[in-house]
């Protein structure tokens, strides 16, 4: 068992006036949500029409919104830790845990942000191709995986120097607006879209369609890997009412997963695929403006969030690098050289695995549900007062639930292909 006991220390005790865990208090209420937000919200926005269209609309809506409200559980329970333990990353958590689940959550942890990295480079690599060949196969030695893997690891190394959240906010502020205006683009065209066609086809849900739902529905309100830190620069009036800023993250996750995946499935129905941008470029064009806008934004929206996922893994990696010293406090060029190696090895990793749904599939079955569920619950069994009982044991049952169906999914799909 750890050694750790929560109650030793007082919860919340900043190191000095305006700082927590060597971080400076300065995200008020609404830069924290944003934060999480931005966290949480990824390209695989993309794929909730076709979740909708294996599982039916309402089935979605009432999955999705079951699966919001455990996060917010989770969410708020590592903020009452990080709370008590005055630490500003998910790995400083550790501690409060046995050893077998440290070691656990900080391998996966490390993996997941590596292959989310990865999938991020294979992603905007396949989306400026097509930008900028259209359906043309020859390709130019700037756009060939080695070259224009590496410009793209070049283009965003600088941006993921940034230490503190309240440093991104500008480019978080862009992602905030790419995003929503994605959102809403993709609203618009699938509601013309559905104008245009009068054949709905309602999905015909199975186990196999609701076990691959849950695989897309299961992994929507991941984020926790920057809690610890937007909990940490908080200002001190927000911190007193820090349990609104998840709550109102995870409603606002919802509602755009929702809008987007609802009116992707009322536009194409049960055949609706894996990416409704491409769907929308089946029917319209992929020379259409609206297409081209939201293939632009999205391009731009991932090369600015990835800071958001270098900065965690970065913080995993001082603490074993580095170990006893706080991450935050390291030198330029320390930070510089890890935020290189990191870079480098999701390069490596993108060159050897460049089929992105295999590295995704892999990526939510072994390491999203655990971390966004299991996890949380077993800190807060350790570290929260009173202990809360019912939510950490549903949490916890819910990730390996999650865990054990993506798992299955993943085995069926590798099946069926």
């Amino acid at each position: 068992m750890s050694n750790y006991d929560p109650l030793d220390s007082e919860p919340g005790v900043p190191d000095k006036l305006g700082v927590f865990g060597g971080l400076e208090e300065r995200l008020g209420l609404f830069g924290g949500v944003v934060s999480l937000v931005l966290s949480m919200v990824g390209t695989g926005i993309v794929a909730f029409p076709f979740a909708f269209g294996l599982c039916g609309g309402w089935t979605a809506l009432l999955g999705l919104g079951g699966i919001a409200f455990l996060a917010y559980l989770s969410y708020w329970q590592l903020m009452q830790c990080t709370a008590r333990m005055g630490v500003t990353s998910y790995g400083g958590l550790m501690p409060a845990i046995p050893k077998g689940w440290t070691y656990y959550a900080d391998a996966s942890l490390w993996l997941l942000l590596v292959l989310a990295t990865t999938a991020y480079i294979l992603i905007v690599a396949d989306m400026i191709r097509t930008l900028i060949l259209g359906s043309s196969t020859d390709l130019p030695l700037l756009l060939s995986d080695g070259v224009l893997f590496a410009l793209i690891c070049l283009v965003v190394f600088p941006l993921c120097l940034a230490r503190s959240l309240h440093g991104l906010a500008l480019l978080n502020m862009y992602c905030a607006g790419a995003i929503l205006t994605v959102v809403v683009a993709i609203v618009w065209k699938c509601y013309k879209i559905s104008e245009e066609s009068s054949n709905f086809a309602p999905a015909h849900p199975t186990a196999v369609s609701l076990m691959l739902a849950v695989s897309i529905l299961g992994n929507a309100m991941f984020g926790h890997m920057n809690v610890a830190q937007v909990y940490a620069e908080l200002t001190p009036k927000t911190k007193k009412h820090a349990n609104i800023v998840p709550l109102i993250a995870c409603i606002v996750v919802f509602v755009l997963y929702s809008a987007v995946g609802l009116s992707g499935y009322l536009a194409f129905g049960r055949s609706v695929g894996p990416d409704v941008i491409a769907d929308i470029a089946r029917r319209h064009g992929s020379r259409d403006s609206l297409v081209i806008l939201m293939q632009v934004l999205l391009v731009t929206y991932i090369l600015c969030k990835l800071p958001l996922l270098v900065m965690p893994l970065r913080s995993i990696t001082l603490s074993y690098v580095t170990p006893g010293k706080n991450p935050n406090a390291v030198s330029l060029p320390v930070n510089a050289g890890v935020v290189f190696a990191l870079l480098t090895s999701s390069y490596l990793v993108a060159l050897a695995l460049p089929h992105l749904d295999l590295c995704l599939e892999v990526l939510g079955a072994t390491c999203v549900a655990p971390l966004c569920f299991t996890v949380p619950a077993r800190l807060a069994w350790s570290c929260v007062e009173p202990r809360p009982t019912v939510a950490s044991i549903t949490v916890g049952l819910t990730g390996v639930c999650i865990s054990f169906l993506t798992l299955g999914a993943v085995v069926i799909k590798q099946m069926s292909d």
